[in-house]
């Protein structure tokens, strides 16, 4: 399944080609394979429940969207394409000219994935730091523009590693390839930022639920001056936590998943390994971050009752699911909303019906 390089200038024509065992190239595919299924079939259920049901269409709801979105293409392009650029080698693959596009994909959704949590977070921010500013802030078109943002970012991190990637005519399926100075500096920065992005989200985390019950409590006040009525405010920032802990979650488990990529990048661009172990370091260390598209749909299914609900419903004629009624929280239009639950109002030009 491997095929000889030969390199355009005389100095690689006299290296020894690196070849993968073809018991390995099987045994990546049987491993990654029922990742990738996986991934396709869990965003799909998480996508398509929330196209079929109306009370999931609410504003809470488009950055999970957006997330899943990135996670279904990841499954479907992303890693596929990743395989074959790691696996097979042949003259498209093995020079630097073009290799790095099959780890285009990979790099773009899954820089979305993490800006995409970095947008969560800060909305999560503003829905518990300051619920009474919450729905001014956060318009229906304030948040186009933030995914929007988020995935020309994503693109434009994707890209960034096909700049300076050496000689274009170097074939790297040679046993002493070495990678140029722009790649390693690309993998440490790579490396360092996860960590950081993941660290200041999750000092954002820490401060959200250190001052959620002291503003929970000052929200309430203010609704009893304000209307002299006693609402029901600890169901209503119990859900506004609720959505907040599901978020944290996703965030601690695409720390998980992603803490050895970047320990992956550190290694690679700081040790001189021998090839194969270099391969067999990659082939491990990339699957928990991969897994992570995974992961998600995973939580929203296990947190949310509603997606519960719609995702038994679809899955029905199986019987995979206990029949439990599950009471469904109301879509409304803002002007229908509290003050503070504003996660299931959306705008009455966005409701479909």
């Amino acid at each position: 399944m491997t095929t000889d390089v030969t390199s355009t200038d005389s100095r690689s024509s006299n290296q020894t080609n690196f070849e993968i065992p073809p018991d390995f190239i099987i045994g990546v595919i049987c491993f990654y394979s029922p990742l990738i299924i996986a991934t396709l079939l869990s965003n799909s259920l998480v996508l398509l429940a929330v196209y079929r049901e109306k009370n999931l269409r609410k504003r809470s709801n488009v950055f999970i969207v957006s997330l899943s979105v990135a996670d279904f293409l990841t499954g479907l392009v992303g890693v596929p394409t990743a395989i074959v650029g790691r696996l097979i080698q042949n003259h498209v693959t093995c020079f630097t000219a073009t290799r790095m596009v099959f780890f285009t994909a990979a790099f773009t959704f899954s820089a979305v994935s993490l800006f995409q949590l970095l947008a969560i977070t800060v909305e999560r921010y503003l829905a518990i730091v300051t619920p009474l500013v919450y729905h001014k802030n956060m318009t229906p078109q304030r948040y186009f523009y933030i995914i929007t943002t988020v995935w020309i970012l994503g693109i434009v991190f994707g890209i960034i590693p096909n700049i300076g990637s050496g000689n274009p005519n170097e074939s790297v399926c040679v046993m002493d390839y070495k990678i140029s100075h722009a790649v390693r500096i690309f993998m440490l920065i790579f490396a360092i930022f996860i960590p950081v992005v993941l660290s200041a989200m999750g000092l954002m985390y820490f401060h959200i639920f250190r001052t959620a019950r002291s503003q929970a409590n000052r929200i309430a006040a203010l609704r009893r001056a304000l209307f002299r009525k006693d609402d029901n405010q600890t169901d209503e920032q119990s859900a506004q936590m609720k959505a907040t802990t599901t978020t944290a979650i996703i965030l601690g488990g695409f720390a998980a998943c992603w803490m050895p990529m970047s320990l992956k990048f550190f290694i690679e661009a700081s040790l001189e390994l021998d090839p194969y172990a270099i391969l067999l370091l990659q082939t491990i260390l990339e699957f928990p971050a991969y897994a992570n598209s995974v992961m998600n749909p995973l939580i929203y299914s296990y947190r949310s009752a509603e997606f519960r609900t719609a995702c038994c419903r679809m899955l029905a004629p199986l019987k995979l699911c206990k029949r439990n009624k599950v009471e469904q929280t109301p879509v409304l239009p803002f002007s229908a909303c509290s003050v503070t639950l504003q996660d299931n109002c959306v705008s009455d030009d966005v409701i479909v019906s």
